[in-house]
């Protein structure tokens, strides 16, 4: 029996199919982590602007409740503490 004989009946993949599947695969593992990448950082920056904003809008708020203490102290000619933002 010959060794083409023996291996002719046997089923499986040649290794080229197997390297071209591997190569399919990582590139596809790579950009998939790519842009899991670029969502963790959008979604930082977009935390980062979110508690920025929510910070103004804590100091505006703050400014208006300080010209209003001032108001009621002084007046309302009184020079405001801070303006408004």
């Amino acid at each position: 029996m010959r060794c083409s004989d023996r291996l002719r009946g046997q089923r499986g993949f040649t290794l080229m199919e197997v390297m071209t599947a591997a190569l399919i695969l990582s590139a596809l593992v790579v950009s998939i982590g790519g842009g899991w990448v670029v969502a963790d950082r959008e979604t930082s920056n977009l935390i980062i602007r979110q508690k920025t904003r929510g910070n103004s809008n804590l100091a505006l708020v703050i400014s208006e409740m300080l010209a209003d203490k001032q108001e009621s102290f002084l007046g309302k000619s009184a020079i405001p503490v801070v303006d408004s933002i």
